[in-house]
């Protein structure tokens, strides 16, 4: 297949910033599919193609770029496609309307699933990761609890912190490096310098991408569990993650306690979580996930 794939590619210090965007580029490539891109910090824009010289154009959603535009394209003279990541934010109605446009939408958060019911080829494709960027930890701890996320979210981790200072555990919470700069595979070290791993989410979101992430390097995670988001649909509390109540975070110094009581057996559902991860949850399963729905 002709793939004319829309993204916006950041550069920093004259090298182009690695992102999912970028992973799914490869993996359609890898699956045999010629691949061009297209949009802001590529050579070619799309006053620049010739459309009937390709057989799909597929719009990938990542974030905003400096001036806060989001860059979506609509191309009505091939097959189109739309990757939405975060519906689930202030873009949600935005993503709404623009799924009409698409021949196909595949969104990430199962909480948002009913902006798009009334599509006739609307697919559920969850965050994913790639091993290239988050790799197997394999380094000695030097924290006891990470969190790693954007700047304006670090609060969500001041409960966590607290926790922490009150039982002597040590703890980094920061967002390694800034927004659109280059943050992998510094995000991924990060993580494995870390026992445990703990996340919460906004606005129903999971299974967040920091989920998939921290499953992907091995380290036991903590998260919440909330009965609107699809995290039991592709997890198994207790197997894959420990959890908290949601909002409450009824639960959360408990388990901390339980994975600093039990190194061990906290290493093991790390293990879990990883094995489950790498073969259910890479960027090249939901490439696979999109080119079956292509050739139906």
């Amino acid at each position: 297949m002709r793939i004319l794939l829309g993204y916006r590619q950041d550069w920093d210090r004259e090298r182009p910033v690695e992102s999912y965007a970028r992973s799914f580029h490869s993996n359609f490539e890898r699956a045999g599919n010629e691949v061009t891109a297209v949009g802001e910090g590529h050579k070619l824009q799309h006053d620049d193609i010739r459309y009937r010289n390709y057989d799909l154009f597929m719009q990938l959603d990542n974030g905003r770029n400096k001036y806060g535009d989001l860059g979506f394209k609509l191309v009505d003279r091939i097959l189109s496609a739309v990757l939405f990541t975060d519906s689930h934010g202030q873009f949600g109605d935005l993503h709404q309307q623009w799924a009409a446009k698409y021949n196909h939408v595949f969104f990430a958060v199962w909480n948002e699933r009913d902006r798009f019911k009334g599509h006739p080829s609307a697919h559920w494709c969850p965050n994913a990761t790639d091993e290239k960027f988050f790799p197997l930890a394999t380094c000695i701890p030097t924290f006891d609890f990470g969190f790693h996320g954007s700047k304006g979210g670090l609060d969500r981790a001041t409960t966590m912190k607290a926790i922490c200072e009150q039982n002597k555990w040590t703890y980094d919470v920061r967002q390694v490096n800034g927004a659109f700069k280059h943050r992998w595979p510094m995000t991924a070290e990060a993580m494995g310098q870390c026992r445990v791993l703990w996340n919460m989410g906004q606005k129903h979101d999971g299974p967040n991408l920091r989920v998939i992430e921290s499953m992907a390097v091995g380290r036991p995670l903590i998260t919440e569990v909330d009965s609107l988001n699809g995290m039991g649909k592709l997890f198994q509390e207790g197997i894959h993650y420990l959890g908290y109540k949601a909002y409450s975070l009824e639960g959360m110094e408990e388990q901390m306690k339980w994975c600093m009581n039990n190194l061990s057996c906290a290493k093991k559902l790390g293990e879990i979580g990883r094995k489950e991860v790498v073969a259910k949850h890479l960027i090249k399963h939901r490439v696979q996930q999109m080119l079956e729905v292509f050739g139906g």
